[in-house]
């Protein structure tokens, strides 16, 4: 009790003081003194000497061992690729191609095929020997060598070269090219150092002239010719170099407007690459080539010639060319100017069907500055298959004797006195004979041969007249007959069909088609019949012959009857190539009453090898109509409810 009154009283007296005015009850601040003592601490962040003579010795062994031995490396590395480098570039060191010297001793000239030889000084200039060193010499076997990659490479062992020495190689080899064209020889000197697998290279060019070709080519032929004329270009090539050259070729590049006819010597690819084979010293191959040349005047067109050996991956081309020439043709316009053109084309060659009546014009002017008086006109017909009953020659006379057609001052009055310039056009018709001769043969590569000549007199100065004349030829090629005819059979034919006759809508019956084809006068390769079959026909997949190349395209509805060549006479003086098929037909209500087609667009095509045409024969559809059928009754074709 006693304990928390008193406990009141201070408070209450703390009270007072802190919120009284009077200075006297304010509590006193008391100052003390504070006084310094020493504990021994060190006053700055330094080290003990005990601490800095450890620190100093670990930095000291720190950066002598490792340090010093990272640095001293590092130097080291530098210092030693310097030094390499340097060595490498300078040339000075013990082994370097710099210090290696290739010599090629030969002469800068030689005649193409013939021996040439050359020496090959190799010196070390190395501190060191080299060792293992091989020779490689490698030259292109022809002119076009360069481009085609074609070279003849020889290989000579060589050995070591010991510091300072010299080595020294012979070779023999032969080049080939035109005249003066310049043919490289790289010579290589592979080696290799002691105690390395490496292999170092050394290399040095030598050019050599041809001096002169190992084949000399000579052509013979005009300069000049008129357009639609027969040239003919006479090749002679002859063997200069010393050594026999196997297995020879010609090949020469026809200029746009030329169309080859003949040759002395049959090409053995296409028309343009002949054998020449083993060509001896001195030797001389010939071969005359026939054709006519197209163009307008002052055209002037380039033969190109080339002569080499067969080119091994490809023999139907020239691997090396030994030697090549170029012939030049100019256009000329002739004086008088006669051409031929049949259905307006003016070709050399042409192709027609047989017996189909063939409409030409000869067309004519005078290109000279002078007056041509009694001009005649006159187409001389040949060939084994003009129905010379045929020919209509309009303002002309036909003479019989001698199968010649001739316009004349007689015939027509304008050809008495034709002025510079003047110009005309002749009609000319014919047709070619049937397949079969008299005597019921077939006529073996029907031909008609038209030769047409235009001449007349030309007056000079002196009065005096000079024959001015011109001529061209053409030729008439007739395509043989390629046919197909077909059938469609219920009653008669290879396989039995079923089904209700006349077909009903709705319910299925099976045909039988038989296609027949035959082929005339000349020989057929790639013979192909296609056609077409409707949406409600179904192909059975049953034929016959069994052989017989047929297939069929679902998504097209294509058939195809693949037969391959056709001989000529098939059809008539041997069996006619010949197919059967069944198909079924389900015919629509909606085509109730309807004649449908059960096969359309029967097409048969295929490539006539003496006129080098693509024939065709079609069949547009064979319907229900079965006129060909065995007791077919003719209200059976339409659709039956």
């Amino acid at each position: 009790m006693f304990e928390k009154d008193d406990k009141l009283e201070r408070i209450e007296d703390l009270k007072k003081r802190l919120f009284s005015r009077d200075v006297k009850l304010m509590p006193k601040k008391r100052v003390g003194s504070l006084h310094s003592t020493d504990y021994g601490i060190q006053k700055n962040w330094g080290f003990t000497e005990k601490e800095k003579n450890m620190k100093a010795s670990n930095s000291k062994l720190g950066f002598s061992i490792f340090k010093k031995f990272f640095i001293f490396s590092i130097f080291f590395l530098l210092i030693s690729g310097l030094f390499a480098i340097y060595k490498l570039y300078s040339g000075t060191g013990s082994i370097s191609t710099k210090n290696v010297e290739i010599e090629i001793i030969g002469n800068s000239f030689t005649s193409g095929g013939d021996d040439f030889s050359i020496g090959v000084d190799v010196t070390n200039n190395n501190k060191a020997a080299i060792e293992f060193s091989d020779l490689l010499i490698e030259y292109p076997k022809g002119s076009s060598g360069a481009q085609s990659g074609d070279f003849e490479r020889i290989r000579k062992p060589i050995g070591t070269i010991s510091a300072g020495a010299t080595a020294s190689s012979d070779f023999k080899i032969v080049l080939f090219g035109e005249q003066g064209s310049v043919q490289n020889l790289k010579v290589t000197l592979e080696y290799r150092v002691e105690g390395s697998n490496a292999i170092f290279v050394k290399e040095q060019e030598y050019p050599v002239n041809i001096s002169s070709s190992p084949v000399t080519i000579f052509v013979d032929s005009p300069v000049t010719i008129n357009s639609g004329h027969e040239i003919i270009l006479n090749v002679k090539v002859v063997l200069a170099g010393s050594k026999i050259s196997p297995n020879m070729r010609l090949k020469v590049d026809y200029p746009t407007g030329f169309q080859f006819g003949s040759s002395s010597i049959n090409p053995i690819f296409g028309q343009n690459f002949w054998d020449l084979g083993d060509l001896a010293p001195g030797f001389e191959k010939n071969i005359s080539i026939k054709g006519t040349m197209f163009g307008v005047e002052k055209d002037v067109s380039s033969f190109r010639f080339y002569v080499g050996p067969e080119k091994t991956a490809d023999q139907s081309d020239i691997g090396i060319v030994y030697n090549s020439f170029i012939q030049t043709i100019t256009i000329t316009k002739p004086f008088l100017e006669a051409s031929m053109t049949i259905y307006d084309e003016d070709k050399v060659e042409y192709s027609v069907g047989a017996q189909n009546l063939v409409t030409s014009k000869i067309i004519w002017s005078n290109n000279l500055p002078t007056r041509v008086s009694d001009v005649e006109i006159s187409v001389q017909i040949s060939g084994n298959a003009i129905d010379l009953g045929s020919i209509q020659a309009s303002g002309g006379f036909y003479d019989s004797l001698t199968n010649k057609i001739i316009w004349n001052k007689n015939t027509i009055k304008d050809l008495a006195n034709v002025e510079p310039g003047s110009n005309g056009v002749l009609d000319l018709a014919f047709s070619s004979l049937s397949i079969f001769s008299k005597n019921q043969s077939l006529i073996n590569d029907p031909k008609i041969f038209f030769d047409v000549t235009i001449s007349g007199n030309q007056e000079n100065g002196s009065n005096i007249n000079q024959t001015v004349s011109n001529s061209v030829k053409k030729l008439v090629k007739i395509n043989s007959d390629l046919r197909i005819t077909g059938k469609a059979l219920y009653n008669s034919g290879t396989f039995k069909n079923t089904g209700p006759m006349p077909p009903k809508a709705g319910q299925s019956t099976t045909y039988t088609i038989e296609w027949s084809v035959t082929n005339s006068s000349n020989n057929v390769s790639n013979a192909v019949v296609k056609a077409s079959l409707p949406i409600y026909i179904k192909l059975l997949g049953v034929t016959f012959p069994t052989s017989s190349d047929i297939t069929y395209d679902d998504f097209s509805k294509v058939i195809t009857w693949n037969i391959g060549a056709v001989s000529k006479g098939t059809g008539f003086t041997e069996d006619a190539k010949k197919v059967s098929f069944q198909i079924e037909m389900t015919p629509f209500i909606s085509q109730i009453g309807s004649n449908l087609p059960m096969i359309s667009d029967i097409v048969l095509s295929g490539l006539d090898l003496f006129t080098n045409s693509t024939l065709s024969s079609k069949i547009n559809y064979l319907n229900m109509s079965l006129v060909n059928d065995k007791g077919f009754i003719t209200s059976n074709d339409r659709v039956s409810p």
